[in-house]
């Protein structure tokens, strides 16, 4: 498999499209990382991680926190379900802003996820770096389900600390340049927050454009599955957003019609026709539904697509000087060749003269 990346004005999505279509990957266009696409390139590598070990999203967003708020403040929140067998959960932040807060990893149960703590007598895995933590958990046997299913949530509290006059003096030792709305300077910090399950409950989404090209018919399908059986009891839409354009809000459906191929067989589908504008399409799909034991599940997963017309091929470059170091290589590899014959064939008449040559 694989993925590719553009970041900045001066890329050729189009190229990255056809980079990843050979091995059916998938890319993503970025124009630039600040407010809320502030961690893109991380829950990026964080989506490759997920998809290379067969897992499903369940959320990926990064949230703007208000830092005058006072009380605690939940964040987001991940759904885990019985019929998933482990999670990764991905926290990021900028690490020069944490003296202003607490950030807490808060399970089920409202216990605070430190280094040492257990799900059902299982570890749990953690690794801290620079911008982000990663915690890994591998659930216990299903008949300990309560340990573990429900809304895992990350949760800030803020410490009273943060002051116009102190983050001035602190953002100068922070790597991230805050260039928008979502800036430290108005109390207003990012937080990251991305999870991804192996589980039996299983989002599948596919999107096929009739050609590459700006008005395009796009089908959308999803499909739900649990433990590879059908999970018809669910709804799927499909947020479409584009570079400068408008966000539209698709609903897929499971009816036999808008696409849809057979009704009530848990495959949704819809047509995205409002294309015309040359651009770079995300088609972010969220799901949410039940698995056979009635648990509610949510997935995500996230595909772009380029409407463009093919970059042009890059002028020639060939003149005088190039043609004429051509000529002279060929010249020089026929003189070679030529020598070569000829010590060849003197080769051959001195032998022809040493065996023809009668006894002394």
């Amino acid at each position: 498999m694989m993925y590719s990346i553009g970041l900045g004005a001066d890329i050729e999505p189009t190229k990255l499209q056809a980079i990843t279509n050979v091995t059916n990957g998938y890319h993503q266009v970025q124009a630039t990382l600040t407010a809320t696409t502030l961690f893109d390139l991380e829950t990026f590598y964080f989506k490759i991680f997920a998809h290379a070990t067969d897992m499903d999203l369940v959320l990926d967003p990064t949230y703007a926190v208000n830092l005058t708020n006072p009380g605690p403040i939940v964040i987001a929140k991940a759904g885990i379900i019985s019929s998933d067998q482990s999670a990764t959960f991905l926290v990021l932040d900028d690490p020069v802003l944490r003296q202003f807060y607490d950030l807490e990893f808060v399970s089920p149960q409202n216990n605070v996820i430190v280094p040492g703590v257990t799900i059902g007598g299982i570890p749990v895995q953690e690794a801290r770096r620079h911008t982000y933590r990663l915690y890994r958990i591998i659930f216990p046997d299903i008949s300990l389900a309560h340990t573990y299913v429900g809304d895992w949530v990350v949760r800030l509290k803020p410490n009273g600390k943060w002051r116009r006059d102190v983050i001035k003096q602190v953002l100068a030792e922070s790597t991230i340049e805050y260039q928008s709305w979502l800036s430290p300077y108005q109390g207003i910090v990012p937080v990251g927050f991305a999870a991804a399950v192996s589980s039996d409950y299983r989002l599948h989404v596919t999107l096929s454009s009739s050609n590459q090209l700006p008005g395009a018919d796009v089908l959308l399908t999803a499909r739900l599955t649990d433990r590879g059986w059908p999970a018809p009891k669910g709804n799927v839409d499909v947020a479409v957003s584009s570079q400068g354009g408008p966000t539209h809000n698709v609903t897929l459906y499971d009816d036999g019609t808008h696409g849809d191929q057979v009704a009530a067989d848990a495959v949704w589908s819809n047509h995205f026709i409002q294309t015309a504008t040359p651009n770079v399409y995300k088609f972010l799909y969220r799901s949410v539904g039940y698995n056979d034991r009635g648990e509610l599940g949510q997935r995500e997963a996230t595909r772009y697509l380029t409407l463009m017309q093919p970059e042009p091929p890059p002028p020639s470059r060939t003149c005088v000087p190039y043609l004429l170091l051509r000529l002279l290589l060929i010249l020089g590899l026929l003189i070679l060749l030529a020598l070569l014959y000829c010590c060849w064939r003197g080769k051959r008449v001195i032998d022809t003269q040493t065996v023809s040559r009668p006894p002394a």
